[in-house]
């Protein structure tokens, strides 16, 4: 045969296997390996107009109509990475709650429990009767107020009641643990420095259903007080009328006094202690000595309304200073005093506090004394409110 023609058969048959056998060689090589980084997620590079804003806070734009998003594209392993593949969706990774700036699940509005005041009060075996009274121009829309009528043992005795509330209608609405309770001691006796709605919204208004007596005799009620005496039964009674009302939490309440009623709330603390959880005293007479000897208005008042003076009645003197069994108070005592008092001089606060602490009792656990400098009678223009607020939170119900 001719060489040339044999060549020719021969360069056909090799081109003929070549291409047979080249897709079988494809099968049997190896995979190719990737870079790690085309192994995974490439990113795109982002479009700067679409980019988050900074510092508003606002959602971007959405992309114009036509404009491609970027996508991130995955390569699996063992293919090439220039290969075109199809989109891939990216999924939102879960919030993780410990990280910052996820937000607060939203919290449950607290449980609210709604009671008609003037028929709660009426159900207690002590109250008689309890109408709803306009509260003070500077409290209403805050403050509700009731007045109220009372039996302290064979007795009348009038007060009144206020409680924060911006509830219209007889119908008020209350925490569903109830509200703190706090009973006040007004001063001066009779109808001198008598109680008014205004001293018991100043209390409300912060926060607590406000409690507060006349003493029997007093504003229309029967009896005589007896400045000290057995009139402190009225405080005592009115305590047990908060603690039975279903809008009052806990067991005991937060006592307050004034002046004179500071006397009547170291007697409440000494006959009632295990119901008050905190006491306040502002201004308050801890020595009938002192206070006799003051001058001869106060004088006068002991003899018309206790029956003497301390020549004749030391018993009864004894009976109303607190500094003479200051050990059988058992309740948080802030004792509140201005240095330019001269109705409660500053002395009794002193004594007071001196006689605490030589009962054993811890001065800013079981006692605390405040000197207000300059502040006269009743404390006008300091922060004693402040100072009450912070003393009662102290002792939580």
């Amino acid at each position: 045969m001719n060489r040339s023609i044999l060549q020719t058969i021969t360069c056909l048959l090799c081109v003929a296997l070549g291409v047979y056998l080249a897709p079988l060689a494809a099968e049997e090589a190896p995979a190719q390996s990737l870079p790690v980084e085309s192994a995974a997620v490439r990113p795109v590079a982002p479009d700067p107009s679409l980019a988050r804003p900074q510092e508003s806070g606002e959602a971007a734009p959405p992309p114009a109509s036509g404009e491609a998003q970027p996508v991130a594209i995955t390569v699996p392993p063992g293919q090439q990475a220039d290969q075109p593949q199809a989109p891939q969706p990216v999924l939102p990774k879960p919030a993780d709650p410990e990280a910052p700036g996820t937000p607060e699940p939203a919290k449950e509005e607290p449980k609210t429990v709604s009671f008609d005041v003037a028929a709660e009060l009426l159900k207690s075996g002590a109250m008689l009767e309890a109408e709803p009274i306009e509260a003070p121009d500077q409290y209403a829309g805050r403050v509700r107020c009731w007045s109220v009528r009372y039996k302290s043992g064979e007795f009348e005795v009038t007060g009144y009641v206020a409680i924060p509330s911006k509830d219209v209608g007889d119908e008020l609405s209350f925490p569903e643990e109830g509200m703190p309770a706090l009973v006040y001691c007004r001063g001066g006796n009779r109808d001198f420095s008598a109680l008014t709605p205004l001293e018991l919204c100043k209390q409300a208004v912060t926060g607590y259903a406000a409690f507060g007596s006349q003493y029997r005799g007093n504003m229309g009620g029967t009896g005589r007080e007896d400045f000290g005496g057995d009139d402190v039964q009225d405080v005592g009674a009115l305590i047990d009328i908060a603690l039975e009302m279903p809008f009052v939490r806990g067991e005991q309440v937060y006592l307050a006094g004034f002046s004179r009623g500071g006397m009547m709330a170291y007697r409440a603390c000494q006959d009632y202690g295990d119901k008050i959880r905190a006491c306040s005293v502002n201004s308050g007479l801890a020595d009938s000595y002192i206070m006799y000897a003051r001058g001869a208005d106060m004088a006068q008042v002991y003899h018309e309304l206790v029956g003497g003076g301390p020549d004749q009645l030391p018993r009864e003197f004894d009976r109303r200073s607190a500094t003479r069994w200051a050990d059988q108070i058992n309740v948080p005592l802030l004792i509140g005093q201005g240095t330019a008092d001269v109705r409660v001089i500053p002395q009794q606060a002193y004594d007071m506090a001196d006689a605490l602490k030589a009962a054993g009792k811890t001065e800013g656990e079981d006692y605390k004394l405040v000197i207000f400098e300059g502040a006269q009678h009743g404390l006008a223009n300091t922060t004693f409110m402040r100072e009450q607020l912070q003393w009662f939170a102290k002792f939580p119900l």
